[in-house]
């Protein structure tokens, strides 16, 4: 068995769990979120954490992740990181853990430290929705002109404090260097599937960056909206045909 371990150096004191995990996989806490990737939430040496299980895969994944391509839960310590380095808020990156056996992957883990936050979903339908509206899309802003882009951005994966705060989560799918404009659309498309709130979201965006007229920029985040919305539907039709070769 192969076992593949990122520590942040400032979480040493975590190291014997970190490793008892690696060879046990025994994972207990509060579960705060089972599906396709599970979350726990527990306390360890007093550091509050959560850790995110990656173990629904399919079998062709477990393989092509154990010798192509980047483990999901190493992408996410690695862009923890790289985030944190851009002056970004993201709950801090702790661990990552990969289980290689048999030539295949048999399980990860990435692990983080728990923030008080929360997520910043349908944020028009709150009392301060149309300031949060603005807050949304210049933080959007931000991301891009710096070159990140979240492959699955959302309001689930935008967290935010008491003290305002946004935080970026589930950085498995970031890449950083692309600033271009169709990736930015696809970005607003993705945090709503009403139309009239995207609509709001990229006006908002438009203006955040300069635009002298943001409408036209948000006339055109609704027109590419129907294409995102078709290949999203077919995209989830393609993912439940394959559950049934998911090893679980």
């Amino acid at each position: 068995m192969d076992i593949r371990i990122k520590l942040n150096p400032q979480y040493e004191q975590l190291r014997p769990y970190v490793e008892h995990l690696a060879q046990t996989g025994e994972l207990h806490g509060e579960i705060v979120h089972r599906g396709r990737n599970s979350l726990y939430r527990l306390t360890v040496e007093g550091v509050d954490l959560v850790v995110k299980s990656f173990s629904h895969m399919t079998v062709a994944n477990r393989f092509i992740y154990a010798h192509f391509r980047k483990i999901k839960a190493v992408r996410s310590y690695d862009n923890a990181v790289r985030i944190a380095q851009l002056g970004l808020l993201t709950p801090d990156p702790i661990a990552s853990i990969d289980v290689i056996q048999y030539g295949n992957l048999r399980r990860g883990y990435y692990i983080c430290r728990y923030v008080d936050a929360q997520k910043t979903t349908r944020w028009y339908e709150r009392p301060d929705g149309k300031e949060l509206e603005t807050i949304l899309a210049t933080y959007i802003y931000g991301l891009r002109s710096m070159g990140v882009l979240h492959r699955d951005l959302n309001p689930g994966n935008i967290l935010r404090d008491r003290q305002g705060n946004l935080f970026l989560i589930d950085l498995n799918r970031i890449s950083f260097g692309n600033t271009s404009e169709s990736a930015t659309i696809t970005n607003i498309c993705q945090m709503d599937h009403d139309e009239e709130q995207v609509r709001a979201l990229a006006t908002a965006y438009a203006t955040a960056r300069g635009d002298s007229k943001p409408t036209d920029f948000a006339k055109k985040v609704v027109e590419s909206r129907a294409r995102y919305e078709h290949w999203h539907f077919y995209k989830r039709k393609i993912k439940r045909l394959l559950k049934p070769w998911k090893k679980r």
